[in-house]
């Protein structure tokens, strides 16, 4: 259809491009956290606060025990490790492309990694879609970004799981298989989409929420 090597290639560049945007309004947001909130003695060294705060924020500590929040909890953590879960396995499908091992086969561990991974993420964002239809004195008014993030996770997981049963099912219309092809073709706009526009999202908080934590904590903040 198309070459994995030119596909690849023009993804890393064009993602790297727009993290390197990206960069650019971190390090402002440092700069402005050093300016409006200065250390009140010797600061430590951020990166010695590394693996506390990235212990907070994987197990979403901040979360408090109520029962709304404690789903809350549950389904952003369905989703965080299920998203990073499919980066973990799409990386191995690029180093396979290479090495003559892909597609891979239905048995193959990265590829029942992935699916678990779909799973979780099916199952965090129908959490999350509940929570803001029926549960609005918590969640308030949901917004043009709340939704736009959840769809475009939803359309990228959906389309991987299509293009999978299409391969493996050997899908067709009229005896013309391309239909595998366009699915595949959604799926990696939907991935371009929101990897590349991640930084940009409510996902962005993330990273910024990553630096602040970060910066707190070496100034001895809490």
């Amino acid at each position: 259809f198309f070459p994995h090597l030119w596909l690849n290639s023009t993804f890393t560049l064009i993602t790297l491009a727009f993290y390197g945007i990206a960069f650019t309004g971190l390090m402002r947001f440092w700069r402005d956290m050093k300016r409006l909130v200065p250390a009140a003695g010797p600061a430590k060294k951020p990166l010695s606060k590394l693996l506390p705060v990235l212990r907070e924020i994987f197990a979403h500590s901040g979360f408090s025990g109520c029962a709304s929040t404690r789903l809350r909890k549950i389904a952003h953590m369905m989703v965080f490790f299920g998203f990073g879960l499919l980066l973990m396995v799409t990386l191995y499908a690029i180093v396979a492309t290479f090495t003559s091992n892909y597609p891979m086969t239905f048995w193959n561990p990265f590829k029942i990694a992935g699916n678990a991974a779909s799973l979780m993420i099916y199952g965090g964002l129908g959490m999350m879609v509940h929570q803001r239809i029926f549960n609005k004195q918590i969640f308030g008014k949901s917004s043009y970004t709340d939704w736009l993030l959840l769809v475009s996770i939803a359309l990228l997981t959906l389309s991987g799981t299509l293009v999978e049963w299409a391969r493996l099912g050997n899908w067709a219309i009229d005896g013309n298989h391309s239909i595998a092809y366009i699915l595949y073709f959604f799926h990696l706009v939907a991935v371009w989409f929101v990897i590349i526009f991640l930084p940009f999202t409510k996902l962005g908080h993330l990273v910024y929420r990553t630096a602040a934590l970060l910066y707190a904590r070496s100034i001895g903040r809490k």
